[in-house]
């Protein structure tokens, strides 16, 4: 940090309000494992199972935000899964291979810093 200035990477430490943010990936097709649709949004004790990790990591004393990234196409399910949350729009990934995927994800989530 250089008078006031921020380099990218680095954030104002605020004693009040954690600055870590919790970046869930449930981009997933659920393809490999054999069930129909993606498995982050299939029932797990009458929730769907991504409702549970934003719910864990929200309430977590370090964490100050949560941030979930979703596959094309996913962002009717997340809004089902996600509703009554208040964790911001999905980052959406959209990508055809492994190095793509990493960097679109890093890309979208450079945005979404502030």
């Amino acid at each position: 940090m250089v008078a006031g200035k921020f380099r990218l990477g680095y954030t104002r430490a605020m004693p009040d309000r954690p600055t870590t943010i919790a970046l869930i990936v449930a981009a997933g097709s659920g393809e490999r494992s054999g069930r129909v649709g993606p498995k982050q949004y299939a029932l797990v004790s009458g929730k769907p199972m991504l409702r549970h990790a934003v719910e864990r990591m929200a309430v977590h004393p370090a964490i100050g935000a949560v941030r979930v990234v979703v596959g094309a196409g996913q962002e009717a399910l997340f809004a089902d899964a996600t509703e009554g949350l208040d964790i911001g729009a999905p980052i959406l990934g959209a990508w055809s291979d492994r190095a793509g995927r990493c960097a679109a994800t890093r890309a979208r989530v450079l945005r979404y810093r502030e």
